[in-house]
This record gives structure tokens, C-alpha cells and sequence, in this order.
């Protein structure tokens, strides 16, 4: 009778609109590994001077107690302005057979920045937000190639802007950019400047 009452309440609970000030995704980063749930808030206030001005938080617990966990990244999204894009997923961004935390940094018309935490099977949790030369990687409307081990990131403004990105996971935890292709203006009477760079 109890657990019927407590399923009863839990269910109830989450019919319940969320608070306007977070949001919520379920989820497993492997079939055999216990389900994990991520409420993400805003921290602080907006930060006028950012590039990203929200400081976001995703709090992530398991249903089975094993991990408590929070990641802190900037973005332009917050958890209380709809979006068409969620705040967070679980994608296997480096191919090794863990999901690892999606993160929204920014959305337009047509592009939408992540960012993303690697999930460490050693340790048992998510590392930190993964860097590039200091930065947080932000990866536009990933595109996965799992046979070759790359991302490509694409982000374009019409025809007189564009950059193609080929990241390529040189092990499970390194990271590199291969190929960049860039179309842009170069402030010169109307012409359009076109770059291709192996690394």
C-alpha cells in the first residue's frame, strides 16, 4: 500500500509543470548503467560583458544513488525561455560507447552551439567541459562520421559566410582539429575570401 501511495505521489510530481527556472532530462549514457536524471538551473545573474552572459549548472544524480554530480558552462539559453533545442542530451560525442552530456550554448535560425562533458568510465562521472586551446569546444550542429572517428561543424550566415570544422579524436580523450574551410568577406568591394587549411 505504501509504494503504491509513494509511485501514485512520484507520478503525480511529474505531471506537474516544471519550475521556470529549470529544466529536466532522463536518460542512460549505457543500456546496463543506471538512469541518470540532470536538472540544469541558472547560476548568478546575466553577465552583461560575456559572450555567453548565463552561467548554467546541470545537476545530475543517479536513480540508483552511484553518481552526484554538477558541470557549470556558459550559454546564451536559459531554463526558463522555450527553446527549440534542449539544454542538455546524452550523445556519444568521442565514439567510445558512453554517452557523454550535450550541452546548448547558443541557438539562431538555422545553428545551434554546443558544448559537451565527456563521461570517464574510470572515474565513474563526467570530466569537465572539453576544452580547445584554452576554450570550451563548441561544436555547430554536429554532424558524427563514427566510422572515421570525426565531427564536422558547420557554421554559416548566407553565402558570404561560412566555416567548416573536421574534429578528429586522435584517442578517447584527445581531441584535434584536422581540416578547416572558411568562406568570408574580406571588407574588400563586395568579394568573397575563400580559405582552406590542413592542420
Amino acid at each position: 500500500m505504501m509504494k503504491r501511495l509513494l509511485l501514485c505521489l512520484l507520478l503525480t510530481l511529474m505531471a506537474l509543470p516544471a519550475h521556470a527556472e529549470t529544466a529536466n532530462y532522463t536518460g542512460c549514457i549505457r543500456e546496463d548503467m543506471p538512469l541518470l536524471t540532470v536538472t540544469v538551473t541558472q547560476e548568478g545573474e546575466f553577465d552583461h560583458d560575456a559572450r555567453h552572459p548565463y552561467t548554467l549548472a546541470a545537476h545530475i544524480t543517479a536513480a540508483d544513488g552511484s553518481l552526484t554530480q554538477e558541470i557549470a558552462w556558459q550559454s546564451n539559453e536559459t531554463p526558463n525561455r522555450e527553446r527549440a533545442a534542449a539544454l542538455v542530451r546524452f550523445v556519444d560525442y568521442n565514439f567510445d560507447g558512453y554517452a557523454d552530456l550535450q550541452l546548448l550554448t547558443a541557438q539562431g535560425a538555422s545553428e545551434v552551439f554546443y558544448c559537451f562533458a565527456l563521461w570517464n568510465p574510470d572515474a565513474g562521472r563526467f570530466d569537465d567541459v572539453m576544452t580547445l586551446r584554452g576554450e570550451p569546444l563548441l561544436v555547430d550542429n554536429p554532424i558524427f562520421i563514427p566510422e572515421r572517428r570525426e565531427i564536422r561543424s558547420v557554421v554559416h550566415d548566407g553565402w558570404r559566410y561560412r566555416t567548416d570544422t573536421l574534429l578528429w579524436w586522435r584517442d578517447d580523450r584527445t581531441i584535434e582539429e584536422r581540416v578547416i574551410a572558411e568562406v568570408y568577406d574580406p571588407g574588400v568591394n563586395g568579394l568573397i575570401g575563400e580559405r582552406l587549411t590542413i592542420i
